[in-house]
Protein backbone atom coordinates (compact mmCIF):
# COMPACT_ATOMS: atom_id res chain seq x y z
CA UNK A 1 0.00 0.00 0.00
CA UNK A 2 1.10 3.36 -0.38
CA UNK A 3 0.58 5.85 2.26
CA UNK A 4 -2.46 8.37 2.06
CA UNK A 5 -0.05 11.43 1.89
CA UNK A 6 1.88 9.42 -1.05
CA UNK A 7 -1.02 8.19 -3.13
CA UNK A 8 -1.47 10.12 -6.85
CA UNK A 9 1.94 10.56 -7.32
CA UNK A 10 2.60 7.41 -9.53
CA UNK A 11 3.91 5.04 -6.70
CA UNK A 12 1.97 2.12 -7.17
CA UNK A 13 2.17 2.38 -11.24
CA UNK A 14 6.05 2.21 -10.90
CA UNK A 15 5.68 -0.41 -8.83
CA UNK A 16 3.51 -2.50 -10.93
CA UNK A 17 5.39 -1.37 -13.77
CA UNK A 18 8.90 -3.01 -12.02
CA UNK A 19 7.39 -6.24 -10.89
CA UNK A 20 5.80 -6.60 -14.78
CA UNK A 21 9.45 -6.34 -16.12
CA UNK A 22 10.68 -8.35 -12.87
CA UNK A 23 8.64 -11.14 -13.58
CA UNK A 24 8.72 -10.90 -17.73
CA UNK A 25 13.22 -10.74 -16.53
CA UNK A 26 12.33 -14.24 -15.11
CA UNK A 27 10.25 -15.46 -17.90
CA UNK A 28 6.64 -15.54 -16.72
CA UNK A 29 4.07 -15.01 -19.73
CA UNK A 30 1.36 -12.80 -17.84
CA UNK A 31 1.43 -11.25 -14.33
CA UNK A 32 -2.16 -10.30 -12.81
CA UNK A 33 -3.60 -8.19 -10.52
CA UNK A 34 -7.01 -7.62 -8.34
CA UNK A 35 -8.88 -4.48 -7.98
CA UNK A 36 -12.21 -3.82 -6.16
CA UNK A 37 -14.81 -2.50 -8.53
CA UNK A 38 -16.71 0.60 -7.35
CA UNK A 39 -14.59 1.22 -4.64
CA UNK A 40 -13.40 5.15 -4.23
CA UNK A 41 -9.47 5.18 -5.37
CA UNK A 42 -8.03 6.26 -2.14
CA UNK A 43 -9.53 3.49 0.00
CA UNK A 44 -8.65 1.04 -2.87
CA UNK A 45 -6.38 -1.21 -1.18
CA UNK A 46 -6.05 -3.38 -4.17
CA UNK A 47 -5.34 -0.18 -6.52
CA UNK A 48 -7.60 1.64 -8.58
CA UNK A 49 -9.03 -0.01 -12.02
CA UNK A 50 -8.01 2.67 -13.91
CA UNK A 51 -3.82 2.36 -12.83
CA UNK A 52 -3.66 -1.21 -14.31
CA UNK A 53 -5.36 -0.07 -17.09
CA UNK A 54 -3.04 2.08 -17.61
CA UNK A 55 -0.05 -0.01 -16.93
CA UNK A 56 -1.66 -2.24 -20.01
CA UNK A 57 -3.57 -4.91 -17.90
CA UNK A 58 -6.68 -5.83 -19.28
CA UNK A 59 -9.93 -7.36 -17.65
CA UNK A 60 -10.48 -10.87 -17.74
CA UNK A 61 -13.03 -11.64 -14.98
CA UNK A 62 -14.95 -10.17 -12.35
CA UNK A 63 -16.94 -11.74 -9.91
CA UNK A 64 -18.23 -10.35 -6.58
CA UNK A 65 -16.82 -6.97 -6.74
CA UNK A 66 -13.52 -8.06 -7.78
CA UNK A 67 -12.06 -7.81 -11.27
CA UNK A 68 -8.94 -10.02 -12.45
CA UNK A 69 -6.73 -7.40 -14.36
CA UNK A 70 -3.91 -9.64 -16.81
CA UNK A 71 -1.06 -8.46 -18.41
CA UNK A 72 0.79 -10.28 -21.38
CA UNK A 73 4.35 -9.96 -20.88
CA UNK A 74 5.41 -11.98 -23.98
Amino acid sequence: MVAPEMQRNGIAALLVDWISKDAADNGFDFVEAYADIGVNDTKAARGPLAMYEKCGFIKCAEREGHVVMRKALK
